[in-house]
């Protein structure tokens, strides 16, 4: 059995801040061990946002098709 990216993402994404949550309650509070928690993760969220609104990028540059062979043409 093959776990992929999308199967592994979620439970990371809650694992990691509340693993960070929890160890950090007893030497800060609740109070503080929230807001910490919440900074690091919108530091984490904030440039993803930001990344996922970047247009991709050919990854052949150069590359170019016959006027025939685009993909939604029909032939």
């Amino acid at each position: 059995m093959t776990i992929t990216t999308q199967q592994s993402a979620p439970p990371l994404g809650v694992a990691t801040p509340g693993t960070r949550f929890l160890s950090l309650v007893p030497a800060t509070g609740l109070r503080e061990a929230l807001v910490t928690t919440s900074l690091v993760h919108l530091g984490g969220v904030v440039p993803t946002g930001l990344l996922s609104l970047r247009p991709p990028r050919t990854v052949v540059r150069g590359l170019s098709r016959p006027d025939n062979s685009h993909p939604g043409k029909p032939r």
